[in-house]
């Protein structure tokens, strides 16, 4: 039996699909349980969407971002990280944006557990030690009160 989930990083279409009106008390359910981290570039990304569908103030999504979550700023750990799968996916004539490979490298540096909508969009990166799991799968786990009694989906 693994430990119960603690901590999890979001990715930026989950982070935005959780700030849809409609999520709003799955969101506080979520933080009310859960640390959720974000990596920097997640938070960018979902400053700038948020900015496109002008929701609310431009000059402060950043602000609300960084009290809702654990924002998770690319240090020398996470840049070597990405730079060796980066360079191993190359090798291997695969490609990721330069941000999913960052989002993957804070949640393997970090060792937290990557939660998104589209989980199976990571499974590349499980063989660099990611673990996965959906958004669907963490739900079920909340809601059912067995919190870290499934195995993510992936990783070590």
């Amino acid at each position: 039996m693994s430990a119960p989930i603690e901590s999890i990083l979001v990715d930026s279409r989950t982070t935005i699909w959780l700030h849809a009106r409609s999520r709003a008390n799955l969101l506080k359910l979520l933080l009310s349980r859960l640390d959720i981290y974000l990596s920097a570039l997640s938070a960018y990304e979902v400053a700038a969407a948020f900015i496109y569908y002008r929701i609310g103030d431009p000059r402060g999504h950043m602000a609300r971002l960084e009290k809702i979550y654990h924002i998770v700023y690319p240090d020398r750990e996470i840049l070597s990280t990405a730079a060796r799968i980066s360079a191993d996916l190359m090798y291997h004539g695969e490609s990721r944006s330069d941000i999913d490979v960052i989002v993957a490298s804070t949640a393997i540096s970090r060792n937290l557990l990557l939660v998104s909508i589209r989980a199976q969009e990571y499974d590349m990166f499980k063989k660099y030690g990611l673990s996965t799991l959906s958004m669907d799968g963490l739900i079920k786990q909340l809601e059912h009160g067995v919190e870290g009694r499934v195995p993510p989906e992936g990783g070590s």
